[in-house]
């Protein structure tokens, strides 16, 4: 866990000395952020500065809006058998993650799952606040966003969560992903992956995978954390993803096309995971 108090600025400062102590000095860094990742992403900009060549916000809320009423999630009870469970995380997913039902599948309710046991921080109450949006006036990264056009974050203010984003970043690039929901990197992983402007890769992206070693105990920031690099990749670029959070929060799953390392990569029981290896596709 953070220090106290456990605020998005403390998780922020985490990340930034994980960095400073695996990869001191690097530059050139490019940082994805999910959802409350995106929240935690851009005040890690914003302390890094010059360090961050480009900022990818996916889904993100703390831009000082409200997100329209939505149906209720489904509640776990004690004494469910393991398939009224996982009917309650599918549920779930279908409310807030997923456009179209039919590709909640058995991966997506896993990850669920299993994030679900690891929640020790509630980020839902931050997703109103403006915390974001107040970061981003200290960014000096080329910053670009990614949305599904079905997320229901963003249902009804799509077009005003753009204009907050570009208030400071007159350059922002956009990608609009039809028919995808919040969780547009699972549920349109071919196209997410296309990134025509690299801003989540690309094709000569360096990039530097941020694990947790499995079964590690609690560490003080920057700690337990090491950087996975793959071979023939070197020098101070790096890419990072920081995901999505609890309570609802599957990590960071890239689905599509990730070279030798098969259709997809789950990141369980990873903390910061880039999920797709090598220097190229």
């Amino acid at each position: 866990m953070p220090p106290q108090p456990l605020i998005p600025a403390t998780i922020a400062d985490v990340v930034v000395a994980g960095l400073d102590q695996l990869l001191p000095g690097a530059r050139n860094l490019r940082l994805v952020g999910f959802s409350f990742g995106g929240h935690v992403a851009g005040l890690t900009a914003a302390r890094l500065g010059e360090q961050i060549d480009t900022l990818t916000l996916v889904g993100v809320a703390a831009l000082g809006l409200t997100a329209e009423p939505r149906e209720p999630f489904a509640k776990q009870r004690p004494g469910m058998s393991a398939e009224e469970v996982a009917a309650v995380f599918q549920q779930n997913l279908r409310v807030l993650m997923f456009a179209n039902p039919d590709n909640i599948d058995s991966l997506a309710i896993h990850l669920q799952a299993e994030n679900i046991k690891r929640a020790r921080f509630r980020s839902r109450p931050f997703a109103t606040t403006d915390g974001l949006a107040r970061a981003l006036g200290n960014v000096t990264a080329a910053v670009h966003t990614i949305w599904g056009t079905q997320d229901i974050i963003a249902r009804g203010s799509l077009d005003t969560r753009l204009e907050i984003l570009r208030r400071h970043h007159r350059e922002l690039k956009v990608r609009l992903i039809e028919n995808a929901g919040h969780w547009v990197a699972y549920e349109a992983a071919d196209r997410f992956n296309e990134d025509p402007a690299g801003a989540v890769g690309g094709p000569r992206a360096r990039r530097v995978l941020l694990t947790r070693r499995r079964g590690s105990r609690r560490r003080s920031p920057g700690e337990g954390l090491r950087a996975a690099r793959p071979s023939g990749v070197s020098g101070p670029s790096g890419f990072l993803l920081v995901p999505f959070s609890p309570p609802l929060a599957p990590l960071w799953s890239w689905r599509g096309n990730c070279g030798n390392h098969g259709r997809r990569q789950s990141g369980r029981g990873n903390a910061l995971e880039a999920a797709c290896h090598g220097s190229s596709r």
